[in-house]
């Protein structure tokens, strides 16, 4: 992976520049504070993660302006051999991540955050998830100007807290630690079996007392079925005995129930007997007094069916009579009602007379109504306009005051438009103003670096002992320079507050003028209103001008048709009476003496019956008085026949009964012989004695299958109880099993643990060696001496040997030496440990001599193993020897320019 551009926007001292890269040596060359260090702390920042501290505006260009941000475009050759945009922005609440193919402009979608990102980064470097990239960058590949040697003269915990985790070895101490949580972890599972098991054994020292108890209730149990056996034939030899008496004495009872109903029986038909002899005497009496009445009985019978058929003709004959009545009296309305219309009638006719000259009335009072409408239309619309005309007069009043405040308001317009004109200009000031104290904060940051680097009298540049400054201390100088930039500052400042506060009152200003502009605008909407309203008043005056006329002729027509209201009612009356009623009374008429008629034909014929049977209610009368005399004796009769003809029957009964009775008697006395000899068979005795006897026997083999059922119950659970123990045996053979295993596991385990702790230190020796071969013979090369020997120690400090001075440590070193062999180790570790084909050199010259720095720009030309180099220098040594060089300057704006 290579870089091949980089674009910096609204970053620092770069505004827009785009800066191109080759493979080989590329050189960053230009004076101090060009912008050369921030092209490697962007591309730290883009491709590293490297942090940029906790104020990211710091580093963009202009933060007050509208585009707030920075924005970094970095372009890679990816292990594929495509190019590929990475774009991160700086500055914003949530700064940006989009990669991109170069060619196609199409955005890789999984990768948008910081975290897809660096995996896929570390992806295209070669480079293991382990690795940390920020950390590499920071100490081995873009180490930040100054910082070069400042590690290797760190104490040996710091020395290791930087380099340790670039050796990657620590994965060795992680899994050596995390094996003892794992170890623990196996320890506490064997600790839980332990006490597993020790509880399963105790659970088991019971068995052999439940299974001595298993064979004691089985025992019992044996004993217990003889005993049952031997109840039980004692129970059915009692209960056979006890048998035979029960069934002896349900016959007994039996019998003596026959016995009870025979003799109930023979009582039953005595009874029925007795009461037979009576019913036959009284059907005998019945007999002779029917005998006695039977003609009287026959002729009223027949005087029955006589009176039947007059009641029916004497009710026809009351029903033709009130039929009449009914007819009669329906005529005498309708005659009523023919002379009450004839009356009408002529009423009408002498009305009729007055009609032609009420005709004429009627006819004037219409046309004065329909006038009277028109004009109250009329009037009712001047009323209408009236109204509006005074709302209108009313508005037009209120437009007036309102226009004349308005333009009161609206004279000091002018003035406010010419103050507005100058808040453009204050805003420009203001940016300049920011500009300046941006810069000028940015140098008093540089100047406190280099006072801080300059203790001691040593040039924050070279870190030697300065010779240009005299007099005042290197400190004091550059405290000088910073305190007349913060003078400058406070200056700009106070400048900067007056044109804020004049930028506030011209914007109160600005308020005020939208403010005029909206009342302006007002002022030309009401006055065009005002006019439109006076326009309409002089409409509405002229049509409202004749509305007393009009009201005067509506008055009078009033009056006419008032005197007119009479003769209009009467018209109206007479003209409906023979319009409408006399047609209808005539019809009326009409129909009523066809009805008239119609009722005359219907009464003729009720009269012809009337006529015919006039003469029924006598006979009636007479058949009635004959039935009274035969009353009596025909009731008599009638009472008496149902008896006498039950004689036959009452005697074939007797004979009945008599031969039941005999056959009971027989029945009865069988009973009693039987009974009799199964009384010499029973003893109530004995048959209490077997009774009890038998329950007695009965509960005492209830009791023992009772004491069977506990027994096998108990059984039952000492059964569940010795298997649930042998689970638990098998359970206890199982934990001992899975113990042995763990246990085997756990030593196992610790022994891994072991080989972890003690493949550090031998794996880092291992690539302190590579490391110490490669970093010997690029310091070799940069010192021009064959015979040094570099050394990198375990404690990350670094030895030099010589064949005059056995040995010096990195602090005993001159300035040049030491950046010179941290050089050498810093490229040694990125060759060995990583396959990134790139580097970076921040002012590598920094306390070299002219003569160390050629051999350093030489070297750096012959170093292999890395497809880019990039020098940033403001030293014109590499320029000989670089393969493309990029100059960096400031214009008049303090604005970096990049040229090639």
């Amino acid at each position: 992976m290579i870089i091949t551009k980089v674009q910096l926007i609204n970053i620092t001292t770069h505004k827009n520049n785009f800066i191109k890269f080759e493979e080989g040596t590329n050189l960053l060359m230009g004076p101090n504070g060009t912008g050369k260090s921030t092209v490697l702390t962007m591309i730290g920042y883009a491709l590293f993660d490297m942090k940029l501290g906790n104020n990211q505006k710091s580093y963009v260009r202009v933060p007050s302006s509208k585009n707030n941000f920075g924005t970094v475009k970095i372009w890679i050759s990816g292990k594929d051999k495509q190019e590929y945009c990475i774009e991160r922005t700086i500055g914003k609440p949530n700064n940006k991540i989009i990669v991109s193919h170069s060619d196609t402009g199409a955005i890789l979608t999984k990768i948008y955050n910081k975290a897809n990102l660096r995996i896929w980064i570390q992806d295209q470097m070669g480079l293991s998830k382990n690795f940390s990239l920020s950390s590499i960058f920071e100490h081995a590949i873009g180490v930040n100007q100054g910082t070069f040697t400042a590690p290797f003269l760190m104490n040996p915990s710091d020395r290791s807290s930087i380099f340790a985790p670039l050796l990657n070895v620590h994965i060795y101490k992680n899994i050596y630690d995390k094996y003892r949580e794992i170890n623990n972890s196996f320890k506490d599972e064997i600790q839980n079996l332990e006490k597993e098991i020790s509880f399963i054994e105790g659970e088991l020292k019971g068995k052999d007392q439940i299974t001595q108890q298993q064979i004691d209730i089985n025992e019992k149990l044996r004993e217990l079925r003889v005993s049952s056996i031997s109840s039980i034939t004692n129970f059915n030899r009692i209960k056979k005995k006890y048998d035979e008496l029960v069934l002896i004495k349900e016959k007994l009872e039996k019998v003596r129930n026959d016995v009870e109903r025979l003799e109930y029986k023979k009582k039953n038909l005595e009874d029925i007997l007795d009461k037979n002899e009576v019913e036959i005497n009284e059907a005998k009496s019945a007999k002779n007094i029917c005998d006695d009445y039977r003609n009287d009985y026959l002729e009223y019978k027949e005087l029955l069916k006589d009176e039947r058929k007059l009641q029916e003709k004497y009710t026809l004959l009351n029903k033709y009579i009130g039929e009449k009545n009914h007819y009669n009296k329906s005529l005498i309305k309708l005659e009523g009602k023919l002379n009450q219309i004839s009356n009408q009638i002529d009423k009408i006719n002498k009305k009729s007379g007055l009609l032609p000259t009420l005709e004429k009335k009627f006819l004037r009072n219409k046309i004065i109504q329909k006038k009277i409408h028109n004009l109250v239309i009329q009037i009712e619309s001047k009323t209408i306009m009236q109204k509006n005309l005074e709302l209108l007069i009313q508005d037009n009043a209120k437009l007036k005051r309102k226009i004349t405040k308005l333009q009161k308001t609206l004279k000091i317009l002018p003035e406010i438009e010419k103050k507005c004109v100058l808040i453009e200009t204050s805003n420009q000031k203001i940016n300049e103003l920011n500009q300046k104290i941006a810069v000028k904060e940015g140098e008093i940051k540089k100047l406190k670096q280099n006072k801080k680097d300059s203790k001691g009298g040593k040039c924050p540049f070279l870190l030697e002992k300065c010779k240009n400054i005299e007099g005042d201390s290197l400190e004091d100088y550059f405290q000088k320079k910073i305190d007349d930039e913060q003078d400058s500052i406070k200056k700009l400042k106070n400048n900067l507050k007056g044109l804020m506060e004049e930028l506030e009152n011209l914007k109160i200003e600005e308020g005020k003028l939208k403010q005029l502009e909206r009342s302006q605008i007002e002022l030309k909407q009401l006055e065009d209103q005002r006019k439109n309203n006076t326009v309409k008043i002089n409409d509405l005056k002229e049509n409202t001008s004749n509305k007393e006329k009009l009201e005067i002729h509506k008055n009078n027509l009033q009056e006419e048709q008032n005197i007119l209201e009479n003769d209009v009612k009467q018209y109206n009356i007479i003209n409906e009476n023979i319009t409408k009623d006399l047609p209808e009374l005539n019809q009326e008429k009409a129909e009523i003496e066809i009805e008239i008629v119609k009722s005359n034909k219907i009464l003729e014929p009720f009269e012809n019956q009337i006529k015919e049977l006039v003469e029924v209610p006598n006979l009636l009368k007479e058949v009635r008085k004959n039935m009274n005399s035969r009353q009596d004796n025909f009731y008599a009769y009638k009472e008496n026949v149902k008896t006498m003809k039950k004689l036959p029957k009452f005697k074939d009964e007797r004979l009945e009964i008599k031969s039941k009775l005999q056959k009971n008697m027989k029945k009865l006395q069988s009973k009693e012989k039987e009974k009799l000899n199964l009384d010499r068979q029973y003893d109530d005795e004995q048959f209490l004695n077997l009774e009890q006897d038998k329950e007695k026997a009965k509960n005492d083999s209830i009791e023992i299958q009772a004491d069977i059922k506990n027994q096998e119950i108990f059984l039952l659970d000492a059964m569940k109880k010795l298997e649930n123990l042998s689970e638990k045996e098998k359970n206890l053979n199982q934990k001992n099993q899975d113990w042995n295993e763990l246990k085997k596991i756990s030593d196992f385990s610790e022994k891994i643990r072991i080989w972890f702790k003690e493949a550090q230190p031998k794996i880092t020796e291992a690539l302190m060696a590579r490391i110490n071969n490669t970093a010997s013979e690029l310091f070799r090369k940069i010192t021009g001496d064959e015979a040094i020997q570099l050394k990198w120690q375990k404690d990350y400090d670094i030895h030099i040997i010589t064949a005059h001075n056995p040995l010096r440590t990195f602090s005993q070193l001159s300035g040049g030496e030491q950046m010179s062999a941290a050089l050498s180790v810093r490229l040694a570790v990125l060759k060995v440990l990583t396959k990134i084909d790139f580097a970076f050199f921040d002012e590598p010259t920094t306390n070299l001599d002219s003569e160390k720095r050629k051999n350093l720009s030489s070297c750096i030309q012959n170093i292999r193993g890395f497809k880019q180099l990039f020098v940033i220098s403001h030293d014109d040594t590499f320029e000989e020897n670089a393969d493309f060089s990029i100059h960096f300057s400031k214009n008049d704006y303090d604005e970096t320019v990049v040229t090639s």
